[in-house]
């Protein structure tokens, strides 16, 4: 009786020191093996949340498992940002987030960032890139050279509005102020849609934000488009110049907004490479392509090692600019 409980034992210390090396391999072979969460920083209903909910589906399908889009608001996107810096390095967690969160406010407001976007995540996709828009109220008839060089006067000086303080919109006004001789009155909102809201109805006479809300508008007639954000015209909306174009005012072209997808430090590189793959296929479909440019953002699909370097260039860039100018955020 004795024997057999030692021979039962030692079967069970075999199956014990055998079962780790087994575990081990299990993800990387099997993943994904359940439901994956992407976290949006934003609340529901936003272009962001639009953008991943598309990207979500397209993925989900080419995974063979669900991904479930998971909004954790606040904090100007940090916060959401944060729970996946922290979030165990599985492969089951994911980021899909825009340079605000993940760059501007490291730049601007460090002291209220608990991460490194170069340290604490492991980019995956750059998935598309939005232009910006100067806007004006349709009563507004000078052209944007005039206007910033004060040969057509602007009573009260030129108030812009943009989604807020430490947005892209408001980096490129900070630039736009250094080189112009008109007065340049940033008014930040919380979001793009009031700020076109405003303009429309005449509150105030000019608009920086995104794409998407802006185009419609144009369409209607209720707003008139001055120029991009960007180093060319853009697909969405050719006939408008670049800022540059338009002014001969350099160095606005790189404030865009965009969005990507990332997993926290360390993920393992078989997921990283399977997440990627599924973003990749997306990302060529016509259909998605389409869908995303009626939101009004253009697809950019960059792998890790592009997106890496994109984040790297847009961390110095966006210091440099914030230290260069003394742009603070109150």
């Amino acid at each position: 009786m004795r024997k057999r409980t030692w021979i039962k034992a030692a079967a069970a210390l075999a199956a014990s020191i055998a079962v780790p090396g087994i575990r081990a391999q299990t993800p990387a072979s099997h993943y994904p093996a359940r439901p994956i969460r992407m976290v949006v920083p934003y609340a529901a209903g936003g272009g962001l949340d639009a953008i991943a909910r598309l990207v979500a589906q397209g993925m989900g399908e080419a995974l063979g498992q669900t991904v479930i889009v998971d909004n954790r608001a606040g904090g100007g996107g940090v916060i959401g940002a944060e729970t996946v810096a922290r979030a165990a390095p599985d492969g089951y967690t994911v980021l899909m987030a825009g340079n605000p969160e993940l760059v501007i406010a490291q730049a601007l407001t460090p002291q209220n960032v608990r991460y490194d976007v170069q340290k604490d995540f492991v980019p995956i996709n750059l998935v598309s890139e939005s232009i910006n828009i100067l806007f004006a109220h349709p009563s507004v008839t000078a052209s944007l050279a005039d206007i910033l060089t004060g040969k057509a006067a602007v009573p009260g000086g030129v108030a812009v509005g943009t989604p807020g303080p430490g947005s892209p919109q408001h980096i490129t006004l900070e630039v736009l102020q250094a080189s112009s001789k008109a007065r340049i009155i940033h008014v930040p909102y919380k979001g793009a849609g009031p700020a076109v809201g405003d303009v429309m109805s005449g509150q105030v006479k000019f608009g920086l934000v995104g794409a998407p809300p802006v185009l419609a508008g144009m369409k209607a007639g209720k707003l008139r488009g001055l120029a991009v954000t960007g180093s060319k015209r853009s697909a969405l909306a050719p006939e408008l110049p670049t800022i540059e174009e338009a002014t001969g005012v350099k160095g606005t072209e790189n404030f865009s907004t965009w969005y990507g997808l990332l997993a926290p430090g360390n993920t393992p590189k078989e997921a990283v490479d399977a997440l990627q793959s599924a973003v990749s296929s997306t990302l060529a479909r016509q259909d998605v392509r389409d869908k995303l440019a009626v939101m009004g953002t253009e697809v950019q699909a960059l792998p890790p090692a592009a997106f890496t370097e994109r984040i790297r260039t847009d961390v110095k860039r966006y210091d440099e600019v914030v230290r260069r100018f003394n742009i603070k955020v109150e």
